[in-house]
C-alpha cells in the first residue's frame, strides 16, 4: 500500500516576519512573491504557509511601516500637532517609493494606521475640534501628504531638466519658472509640500478651526 504524499510543511528557516522584512528590502514598486522567496533562499511554495499571496504581504509591509512610522507625540497646539504628522507622514510615503498610491488604493487604511488616526481624532476633539470638523481637517492633511508623495518622483523628473521645464511652461509666460523649480526639485518635493501644508492649515484654522470667528 503506497504511502500518501504530503503537501510539505512550512520552512523553518523563515517567518512572516522575515517575508514582510524582504519585502520591504525589495520595495513596494518591485514586489513579487517571487522576489521574495529569491531573497529568502526558498522555494515560492513554502511562503504560503505563512502569507495567502502577494495583496496579503503588501498589508502587511504597508501596516508594518505605519507602525514604525516616528509618529510626533501630542501637542496642545493642534496645528503644529497636524502639521507635524503630516510632515511625519509624507516623509514616510517618500522613504517608501511605490508606498503612496497602495495607501490610496487601499479599501481601507493599514490597522495601525487606523489606530493612530483614532488617537489623533480623539486628541483634536479635546482641543476643541467637533467630531466632524477633526476628522476632515484630518483627511486634508492625510490626502494632501499621501498625494504630494505621490507625485513627487514625477515632479522630481519634471525638475531635473530646467531648459525642458520652461519650454513645457513656454505658453504661460508669467509663471515664474525659477521659484518652481526650487520648490519643486528640493528634498524630493519636501519644500514644496510643507508649503502646500502650511496653506491647508491656514485654511482649517479659518474654516473648521476651533478658534475661528463665526459671523
Amino acid at each position: 500500500m503506497g504511502g500518501e504524499s504530503k503537501r510539505p510543511g512550512p520552512d523553518p528557516k523563515i517567518s512572516r516576519d522575515d517575508i514582510i522584512e524582504a519585502a520591504l528590502s525589495i520595495g513596494f514598486e518591485k514586489l513579487t512573491l517571487t522576489a521574495i522567496a529569491r531573497r529568502l533562499g526558498v522555494s515560492q511554495n513554502s511562503l504560503y504557509h505563512y502569507v495567502d499571496d502577494r495583496a496579503d504581504v503588501v498589508a502587511a509591509a504597508m501596516d508594518h511601516v505605519v507602525e514604525r512610522m516616528a509618529w510626533p507625540p501630542q501637542s496642545d497646539d493642534w496645528r503644529r500637532q497636524l502639521g507635524s504628522i503630516g510632515t511625519a507622514f509624507f516623509d514616510t510615503m517618500i522613504d517608501y517609493p511605490g508606498l503612496a498610491r497602495l495607501v490610496e488604493q487601499a479599501d481601507h487604511p493599514p490597522e495601525f494606521m487606523q489606530r493612530r488616526f483614532g488617537e489623533t481624532h480623539a486628541h483634536l476633539m479635546s482641543l476643541g475640534f467637533g467630531s466632524a470638523e477633526a476628522l476632515l481637517a484630518m483627511d486634508v492633511v492625510y490626502d494632501l501628504a499621501i498625494d504630494s508623495a505621490a507625485r513627487s518622483a514625477r515632479l522630481e523628473r519634471h525638475f531635473a531638466d530646467p531648459a525642458k521645464t520652461a519650454a513645457s511652461w513656454e505658453h504661460a509666460p508669467t509663471v515664474d519658472i525659477e521659484t518652481a523649480l526650487a520648490l519643486g526639485a528640493s528634498d524630493r518635493g519636501a519644500s514644496w509640500f510643507r508649503h502646500k501644508l502650511q496653506i491647508a492649515l491656514s485654511g482649517i484654522a479659518a474654516e473648521i478651526g476651533p478658534d475661528r470667528t463665526t459671523h
